[in-house]
């Protein structure tokens, strides 16, 4: 299944439900301390109101699809994070775009996950997941076809229950610039901080281009394509930084 949109919050939801072929293997990583003092984007969660949707719009974030819906997924601030909890099936991106943050070097997330959607499986092709961070580069790029609307390069990451950690699968139909990955397999409730160094992504697996600008983040929760009894999840995130390495 395919959802095409020119914009970018738009875009989001079609990198998530397009097919995907294998790519290349995890680069390597070279960290500073985590939180480190030169961070040049932070997004801190663990200060968050309960008012948690009115504040993140506040914050710039829009709520596409049904990540506005409490009904279809609940949002909340306890234990000092952003907690992302479905029911049942659901489909929902928050989004953060006009950005512009040159130079990004080096990814920090702090997230984890309570309960893994049964039935997800992206290598298998049930391309679904409790959480997913999307990163944005630069400007639109055109896709495998002519009639595909332009997108900017992204990478969506995500930590899956039996995926294959650090291994990158291409877009269908943005195979030149578009990755997902499933970063890691924590064990469900279990706080985790995960690193990874751009630089090696970006050589690694789109062919050692240059790194253009950071220009949006979405964090997303796919059910949507699963059915049964166990299709709920719940995610968290604690912090989300982009780092320029000293």
């Amino acid at each position: 299944m395919s959802r095409l949109r020119v914009s970018l919050s738009a875009a989001i939801l079609s990198i998530l439900l397009i097919g995907f072929s294998p790519a290349t293997s995890s680069p390597g990583q070279k960290f500073p301390p985590p939180h480190s003092a030169s961070s040049t984007f932070d997004l801190d969660f663990s200060i968050l109101p309960d008012d948690v949707r009115n504040d993140l719009k506040s914050q710039g974030f829009t709520l596409e699809q049904q990540m506005g819906d409490e009904s279809a997924i609940h949002l909340s601030a306890e234990k000092g994070r952003l907690n992302i909890v479905t029911d049942g099936p659901a489909l929902g991106v928050l989004v953060k775009k006009d950005l512009h943050i040159t130079h990004p070097e080096l990814l920090e997330i702090t997230w984890g996950v309570e309960r893994y959607p049964q039935g997800a499986d992206w290598q298998g092709g049930r391309k679904n997941e409790a959480v997913m961070v999307v990163l944005f580069f630069g400007d639109p790029l055109p896709g495998n076809q002519f009639y595909l609307p332009d997108m900017p390069l992204f990478l969506g990451m995500f930590l899956g229950e039996n995926d294959l950690p650090r291994t990158a699968f291409a877009s269908k139909n943005y195979s030149e610039t578009g990755r997902y990955v499933c970063m890691e397999n924590p064990p469900a409730g279990r706080t985790i901080v995960t690193r990874l160094d751009i630089r090696d992504a970006f050589r690694d697996w789109f062919g050692n281009r240059a790194i253009p600008p950071v220009t949006g983040i979405a964090i997303e929760v796919d059910t949507g394509d699963l059915s049964g009894e166990a299709v709920s999840s719940s995610a968290f995130i604690h912090h989300i930084g982009l780092i320029k390495a000293d």
